[in-house]
């Protein structure tokens, strides 16, 4: 089963253009079971609605901010059903003003061995980051049978807040994956964590073609087997 984590920019390219084929296009190509997506509109043009209808897969939206031209947020597609949809509102930075982030998670395959997806956008600040990651542990997410963790988690490697999710789970991606800003990326701020019982068969950045346009970030994707 292969996942993808991809922060679209409101599909905007590189290139100034809003440009929602390609990323579908993108999507199509590298065919998740499940892929993560950071930064999309749902107001006069739904983004969700319209990478749903490109892309044949189903979706939960979790909304993270209410702006004049629309409603900011993320979302998980799959192509199968998502089930037990779960949405926790993460703690501000606690002394420069930040725009909401949210966590959301839905559970895809079988019921009676399900695979939970998480989808987050963490802040930009590392004592913010890390607050983060505190109160999703605390409240018993990022761990337990199946997880695959994915997001536009605005850290390298090394961070401290990676570190803590690293307590729990696998992180498959670090500096060979570099992932912002296209079209050179240099730091690999987009990341796929996995629960030990996932075993990764490959990773990789999408790096081909109108990829490399389609946002300021290269999506990342990793290929998994139950173990």
């Amino acid at each position: 089963m292969r996942f993808m984590t991809f922060n679209i920019q409101g599909g905007r390219g590189r290139d100034n253009r809003t440009d929602l084929k390609r990323i579908a296009e993108l999507a199509r190509h590298v065919r998740p079971a499940a892929w993560a997506v950071q930064e999309l509109w749902v107001g006069a043009h739904d983004q969700v609605a319209q990478l749903r209808q490109l892309t044949s897969m189903q979706a939960h939206f979790t909304p993270t901010e209410e702006l004049s031209q629309g409603v900011f947020g993320h979302a998980i597609f799959a192509k199968e059903e998502l089930r037990n949809p779960e949405v926790l509102l993460l703690p501000p930075d606690p002394i420069r003003w930040s725009p909401p982030r949210w966590a959301s998670r839905v559970e895809i395959g079988p019921t009676s061995d399900p695979i939970t997806v998480v989808n987050m956008h963490l802040g930009l600040e590392p004592e913010e980051r890390e607050a983060q990651v505190g109160f999703l542990q605390d409240r018993g997410w990022l761990r337990g049978s199946r997880w695959v963790v994915m997001g536009d988690l605005n850290c390298t490697p090394g961070a401290k807040a990676m570190r803590m999710m690293q307590s729990r789970l696998r992180r498959l991606t670090g500096w060979r994956y570099c992932s912002w800003p296209t079209p050179f990326p240099f730091l690999p701020l987009d990341h796929i964590l996995v629960s030990e019982n996932l075993k990764p068969l490959r990773v990789e950045t999408v790096r081909e073609g109108r990829a490399r346009w389609a946002s300021d970030h290269l999506a990342v994707w990793s290929e998994l087997q139950r173990v």
